[in-house]
């Protein structure tokens, strides 16, 4: 297992459905305050506005493009990833 950081738009694009995203949260944003500054979710999709949804029921998404461009509440992003390269 190795964790890959997420740091292009196409590494978001091979991204499947169940696998495993690590997010740490900037300082300030809503997942932060709730004492999260790390979280891991089962990734549930990315939909036509491209924006990650983490967790649906709960509203936890990021904009890709703001993430790319440092602009996102999200500060680093990482999948955890099977099998050795």
């Amino acid at each position: 297992m190795k964790l890959k950081r997420l740091n292009t738009q196409d590494h978001f694009d091979q991204l499947k459905k169940g696998q495993l995203v690590i997010v740490k949260w900037k300082p300030g944003s809503y997942e932060y305050k709730k004492g999260h500054e790390i979280g891991h979710y089962n990734m549930y999709e990315i939909n036509r506005n491209n924006e990650i949804i983490l967790r649906k029921r709960d509203n936890i998404y990021f904009i890709i493009e703001m993430y790319l461009n440092r602009e996102s509440n999200a500060s680093d992003a990482y999948v955890l990833q099977a099998g050795y390269e």
